[in-house]
């Protein structure tokens, strides 16, 4: 109690000495009827009635926790990409969805889909869905007034239908029609030590034209699941219903593990590390305001910033593979590795690598990406790909673009993995924090006002397509034969899934 006191007493003493006031404003003051607008003559009836639905509505929410299974890797030359397995339509339908939070819609591959791959190389059944097999489904008309609340315009097909069309940073492209549709998924709301099996009514696109990689079957899912900040993406379209918090976070395990955690709900672990997102932007964008190799800046803020015309600037992206760095940023980076790595570099059809077998930490530079907010420290496995034994390559490129478009600086998996990554659109803001992606994560669930603590465990997919550590199918001079293409502005053989507009 003495001590309680004391704290009281320090804490009075250090606001008189700075004259700290704290200025406290009720959120409903401002609404007609309210003691204020009331000119002191107490509140209406009516205002009183709306502060008890207020918390009436407060006390009977239930912010559940969905769980997802996650598998894939960032290695290229094995799976190059992370996804999770959902439940669509009625009766439920199980589909493989590359995870994104480049992109905002979810999509699947659509009956008749033209051309899309019938096997997959990840050792995982593909599926396609139609709308008439599901007694849940409706395809959403032109005049549903969903369709416009989800593509913020008007984009018809000759059957009327809600159309949409996606186009991606690796030149691939998707289009089909919206329908809504129930998604089945895991739950966690604090009532019991198990998940439960929960549903509700999304939209979603039915795709049934894909073009580009996305019809290759090495890397072949169902489709992809957006976690972009627009209304139409899985965690906005359930925080608008009132399931969950509009927070997400991804642990994406490496070293070829393939296991992770991806959950939507609000993540409580300590020393997480926040930077704001930078707000009116498309995708997540964050202000980088320096590379450091071995603690000595590399780089320039004015490089990363957004141009005036919008768009570029640097981002948050599970659904690249690798990472991207405009110039001349990136190749101060790469000149400040070769500088400071403990052996030779050679250079191999642009691309810079080092014949070298061994542990990498204490031979190749630590760097650091210094955000507002804090700094995010990187060891060298996630800026160098290891082609075989006894060889590596930076896995970092250069950042081009297809004209009439701005250049991103893309942070992709090799950066965020190995990293519990929080994507929290409720407070604008993204952090992060190194973690071991094998151990579970504490999250809230809220349930008739309290809350609970819940620990949300890795768990792959039912059929995970995860080939071995030592299988790498790619040679390396069919890699850098790969490369040359990519740098001849033909498609990149990694996996990019930054959404542009449409033509």
């Amino acid at each position: 109690m003495l001590a309680l006191v004391i704290l009281l007493l320090l804490a009075v003493h250090i606001a008189e000495a700075h004259n700290a006031v704290l200025h406290l404003k009720h959120g409903f003051a401002h609404l007609e009827g309210s003691s204020v607008k009331q000119g002191g003559r107490g509140m209406s009836r009516g205002h009183f009635q709306r502060l008890i639905d207020h918390d009436r509505a407060r006390m009977q929410r239930r912010l559940a926790v969905v769980d997802f299974p996650l598998s894939g890797n960032d290695d290229p030359l094995v799976t190059g990409l992370y996804y999770t397995q959902v439940g669509l339509g009625t009766p439920m339908q199980s589909f493989y969805l590359q995870v994104d939070t480049g992109s905002d819609l979810l999509w699947v591959n659509c009956a008749p889909c033209n051309n899309c791959p019938s096997s997959s190389g990840l050792n995982i059944p593909l599926s396609i869905y139609n709308p008439t097999g599901s007694s849940s489904s409706e395809i959403l008309q032109c005049s549903n007034s969903l369709c416009l609340e989800a593509l913020q315009k008007l984009d018809c097909d000759s059957m009327n239908r809600c159309s949409y069309q996606s186009v991606y940073g690796d030149g691939s492209a998707t289009s089909g029609y919206l329908v809504s549709d129930a998604i089945t998924y895991n739950q966690l709301d604090g009532t019991s030590d198990s998940a439960t099996i929960s549903s509700a009514n999304i939209v979603f696109g039915c795709g049934y034209n894909q073009t580009g990689d996305l019809l290759q079957p090495t890397r072949a899912v169902d489709g992809l699941m957006g976690f972009g900040q627009d209304a139409i993406s899985v965690p906005s379209q359930l925080a608008a219903q009132g399931l969950t918090p509009n927070v997400f976070a991804h642990c994406l395990e490496g070293e070829n593990k393939g296991s992770g955690i991806l959950v939507i709900g609000e993540v409580m672990e300590p020393d997480v590390l926040y930077t704001p997102i930078v707000p009116g932007q498309q995708h997540y964008n964050v202000e980088l305001q320096n590379i450091a190799v071995n603690n000595i800046n590399v780089s320039q803020p004015s490089v990363f910033a957004i141009p005036n015309y919008g768009g570029g600037g640097v981002i948050f992206d599970c659904g690249t593979t690798l990472a991207y760095i405009v110039q001349p940023a990136y190749g101060d980076f790469v000149d400040a590795v070769v500088r400071n790595a403990l052996v030779e570099a050679n250079t191999l059809q642009g691309q810079t690598c080092f014949s070298y077998s061994g542990s990498l930490d204490g031979v190749f530079p630590g760097v650091t990406l210094y955000f507002a907010g804090g700094a995010m420290e990187l060891s060298p496995d996630q800026y160098m790909i290891q082609q075989e034994v006894g060889f590596y390559c930076i896995g970092w490129f250069e950042s081009t673009t297809s004209p009439g478009y701005p250049a991103y600086s893309i942070l992709g998996d090799i950066v965020l993995k190995d990293k519990l990554v929080v994507y929290d659109n409720e407070r604008g803001q993204i952090g992060w924090k190194s973690y071991d992606c094998t151990q579970g994560i504490s999250v809230s669930s809220e349930r008739e006002g309290n809350s609970s603590l819940l620990t949300v465990n890795p768990y792959q997919t039912s059929a995970p397509g995860v080939h071995s550590a030592s299988s790498r199918p790619l040679s390396i001079s069919l890699f850098l034969s790969i490369l040359a293409c990519a740098f001849s502005n033909m498609l990149h053989f990694i996996v990019c899934r930054l959404d542009y507009p449409p033509y």
